[in-house]
């Protein structure tokens, strides 16, 4: 029989001790008459005996017992090393033989069976090893051992300690079942993630083993199936150009080929699709509650290897608040790693303002913006001191313009969103929900006719906007703040930010218009142009005037090359630290450097607001730190290695020469909207960048004045406050005892935010508990060994910018001076602009081409890469790359293989 081991062992002990959570997992399914492939177990009972015979017990406790802060890693290498190295007793071995004798002796999975795996509560889902393909029983034995030792791996023990539980693991069992040689395989979830429908099933499938879509190396197909009657409603097709298969000699899998022509074809049939759906239902139907199932197929047979429960929130199984998609792709680029509370009030209280406003400007009636304003408090969360996108709520305002199918993709594009959402859940996300009949479509047709006022007037719009912008603005940048109360500063505060805000909600149709128009000019390339790329497409949407966040660029190399006349001066600023240059020039003598000064303080007065993070309050600017200046300021000096660009013009003049002339006469027109449109958002951004510094300095001298004041302990204590508390602290609705103990809390609280690493996407359904967000992907970061791409590899992306170069990578975190190297990163801001120049192209994991690096590097010819999938954990320092930025390509030549840590907001899995 299948559990023959089982049964025997099942008389003297029970099927949970025994028999661990996939144990539990494939017993019952058995049971049930699934077509599960051949099993047998390692029992835990195994584990117990060999912890306790050889001593490991004792060694394990003894070396947990002082686990504190950073050190688990550290702790976990010496108890694996201890597992692996301990001996068999030949009663054990005769154990795990007789259990791979009960599979048959073929090619086996060899998978870990934890204890308090797949429960209700935590699934430890990833958090052990299993080994695929493993031949011979010697084979066997060592990744018996392997599996053990997982469950003191540094991810489960920081799993574990992020839950609360306790470090030491309960007894780990194995399981031994026969390896399918599978055609396809895949996961399969009985409610949707996405959305937290439970009357869809979504099927995720890859071609060869699961192994590729686990590891996340291979892109699946997708389809999402009525779970009422297996009918597929969505199929979204993934690159398929590699598999993982067994290897043909020894044990282990190996990443091959897959035939010509499977790219772009689905991998599963209608018939197959609904038989999986159908299996999950059945799954479903016999745990009581949403399953994930990894299930394969071979020779038209479907197999299923695993069922667990979905314990992650957001699944509509809990209460009937709904489901939120928390993304921050693009939003990381405004408010990158922790963020403070204050910074985080104001900018969720700017977004819900702007766009009621923009609603309002496109005729939405009163009672519905009454109605929208519910959900247009929550276009961004706050997460464990991190800034995120409520995805849901952004689809819903787009949609209140016309063209929505053509708007979400441009949404998509524009905040960098790796996984739309499915077209039937899109559908769903309508702003006017509560509104009927002919009501709507009045709605509707009165919003479409605004826009495209708008739309037609945007570039005259702006204009006025910018000059009412300045005029107001030069009035806040003028007030004494130094000589002014908190009580004044915060009434000067509140009546900038009602003018302010009154005014933005137009140049959200700004951001509209520019959607529209890539949306139309994309569409009209595949359809007159299909072979030209997105090449063709970021070519036209270069900028065909200087941008006004160019400006600072272009002073810093005037600056630089008046600097060079006087070479040892341009030494000193590129060797020596930043303050003691700042020292030397303020207290020269030499009218020279005097002038220098006054130009350098010009260019502070000016652009000082444009700087790291400047968006957030709690950041300094350049006229805080003048002496930062100068880190700008050697990416300009430093010699670099000149880029082999590509002629824009010419590229573009060769691929419309095909065409009729009428036609591309239409192109020209809507390129030509788009490029004005993205420079007039230039434009406007620059003014929020001054309206963020002007709220900045405001922020910073109420925290001075009540510091000075003995009202709060230091003056950027006032950042551990949110907008609203802050307001009613001054109205006298908390007292300054809530204050103190709210800044108390929070700053042990961002203290712990900042060890943890941030997933890009995590779904949540109603109140939120430190288990969800450990069940989310939020973790510790860990120093491990990290595989670097090896010589040969070809990495792709979405290329931002023409050109192609070669020459060593530079992986940083922040912006450095990177004279002559390819600037690799895995975010960036409008900080970044300033080291530009120095790098010979720019990679960019995580973003958007239409973020202002992206922009900024298209003006200066910079070959530019983004949305590089596992880039900065694949390419190290000093590895040399072929870059392409025309493919958006790039070849490894050489990697040296380093220990790393992952970057802010990459968690390591």
């Amino acid at each position: 029989m299948v559990c023959e081991v089982l049964n025997r062992l099942s008389r003297y002990e029970s099927i949970d001790a025994l028999a661990g959570g996939k144990g539990r997992s494939l017993h019952k399914l058995t049971m049930a008459g699934f077509n599960v492939p051949r099993w047998a177990i390692v029992p835990s009972s195994v584990w117990e005996s060999v912890a306790t015979s050889s001593g490991l017990a004792k060694s394990i406790e003894r070396i947990l017992s002082t686990a504190e802060g950073d050190d688990l890693n550290v702790r976990s290498r010496k108890i694996q090393e201890l597992i692996e190295a301990a001996d068999w007793d030949p009663a054990i071995a005769r154990v795990v033989q007789s259990a791979y004798e009960d599979v048959g002796t073929h090619a086996v999975a060899v998978r870990s069976s934890g204890a308090d795996e797949d429960g209700l509560t935590h699934s430890h889902a990833g958090q052990y090893e299993s080994f695929l393909n493993v031949k011979g029983l010697d084979e066997v034995y060592i990744a018996v051992k392997r599996c053990w030792a997982s469950n003191y791996s540094g991810r489960a023990l920081s799993y574990r300690r992020a839950l609360g539980l306790q470090l030491i693991g309960r007894p780990m069992a194995v399981i031994i079942q026969r390896m399918i040689d599978a055609d396809v395989s895949g996961v399969a979830f009985t409610a949707n993630p996405s959305t937290g429908s439970t009357d869809e099933i979504v099927i995720s499938a890859v071609l060869g083993l699961g192994e590729g879509l686990v590891s996340g190396k291979i892109d699946a197909d997708t389809f999402v199936v009525d779970k009422g009657n297996y009918v597929t409603k969505s199929t979204t097709i993934g690159e398929k150009a590699e598999k993982v298969i067994l290897a043909a000699e020894g044990s282990g899998v190996i990443t091959s080929l897959t035939a010509t022509g499977s790219n772009g074809c689905v991998c599963l049939s209608d018939e197959l699709v609904a038989s999986i759906a159908e299996l999950g239902a059945a799954a479903e139907n016999l745990y009581g509650c949403p399953q994930d199932l990894e299930w394969s197929v071979a020779g038209g047979v479907v197999h299923l290897l695993q069922s667990r429960p979905i314990t992650t929130v957001g699944l509509g199984r809990r209460n009937g608040f709904g489901a939120r998609i928390w993304e921050n792709s693009n939003i990381i680029e405004n408010f990158s790693g922790v963020t403070s509370p204050l910074t985080f009030s104001f900018a969720r209280d700017v977004y819900q303002q702007i766009y009621l406003e923009y609603a309002r400007l496109l005729g939405v009636p009163r009672v519905q913006l009454v109605r929208m304003n519910e959900w247009l408090r929550h276009m961004l969360g706050y997460h464990n001191g991190r800034v995120y996108y409520d995805l849901l709520n952004w689809y819903r305002i787009v949609r209140l313009v016309p063209f929505y199918s053509l708007n979400r993709r441009m949404l998509d594009l524009a905040i960098g969103v790796e996984t739309p959402l499915p077209e039937s859940v899109a559908l769903r996300l309508d702003p006017l929900s509560e509104v009927r009949g002919w009501r709507h479509v009045l709605i509707r047709i009165q919003s479409a006719a605004r826009f495209g006022w708008h739309f037609t007037t945007i570039a005259r719009q702006v204009r006025s906007f910018v000059a009412e912008f300045h005029r107001h603005h030069s009035a806040v940048a003028n007030l004494p703040l130094n000589e002014m109360s908190a009580e004044c500063i915060h009434r000067e505060f509140c009546k900038v930010r009602i003018i302010l805000l009154s005014q933005w909600g137009r140049m959200i149709l700004l951001e509209q218009s520019i959607g529209l128009a890539i949306g139309i000019l994309t569409v009209l390339l595949k359809r007159w142009l299909p072979n030209g790329g997105q090449r063709l497409l970021f070519d036209l949407l270069r900028p065909a005037e200087t941008l006004d966040s160019i400006l600072p660029v272009q002073r810093l190399t005037e600056l630089a090359q008046q600097i060079r006349q006087t070479p040892a001066l341009a030494a000193d600023i590129l060797q020596g630290d930043e303050r003691e240059v700042d020292h030397r020039l303020r207290s020269s003598d030499d009218p020279n450097m005097q002038r220098l000064v006054n130009e350098i303080d010009k260019y502070i007065a000016e652009f000082g607001d444009r700087s790291l993070n400047e968006l957030k309050l709690e950041e300094p600017d350049l006229r805080e730190r003048p002496a930062a200046f100068f880190a700008m300021l050697r990416a300009h000096l430093a010699e670099t290695t000149m880029r082999q660009a590509e002629d824009a013009h010419g590229s573009i003049e060769h691929a419309l020469a095909s065409l009729w002339p009428w036609k591309r006469w239409i192109i020209r027109i809507v390129a030509n909207k788009a490029t004005s449109c993205l420079a007039a958002r230039e434009r406007v951004r620059f003014c929020r960048t001054r309206a963020f510094g002007s709220v900045r300095r405001m922020v910073k001298a109420i925290g001075k004045d009540l510091a000075d004041r003995h009202l709060l302990m230091r003056p950027e204590d006032i950042f551990m406050v949110r907008l609203e508390e802050l307001r009613d602290w001054g109205d006298g609705v908390l007292t300054h005892g809530d204050i103190v103990r709210l800044i108390e809390h929070r700053s042990a609280q961002i203290a712990v935010f900042k060890q943890l690493d941030a997933p890009p996407r995590f779904v949540s359904d109603g109140y939120l508990a430190a288990c969800d967000y450990a069940q989310s992907g939020w973790c510790r970061p860990e120093e491990v060994d990290v595989i670097a791409a090896d010589p040969g590899t070809e990495l792709k992306g979405t290329p931002c910018g023409g050109g192609r170069v070669s020459g060593f990578a530079a992986v940083i975190t922040e912006p450095l001076n990177v004279p002559g190297k390819i600037l690799v990163t895995y975010r960036t801001d409008p900080g970044w602009c300033a080291v530009l120049p120095s790098a010979v192209a720019l990679l960019i994991e995580r973003g958007s081409p239409l973020t202002h690096v992206a922009i900024v590097a298209r003006e200066l010819n910079i070959p530019t890469i983004i949305q590089v999938k596992d880039l900065t954990r694949l390419i190290r320092t000093g590895a040399r790359l072929d870059v392409d930025g025309v493919r958006g390509t790039i070849l490894v030549n050489s990697n040296p293989v380093e220990t790393v840590r992952a970057p802010e907001g990459l968690a390591l899995s």
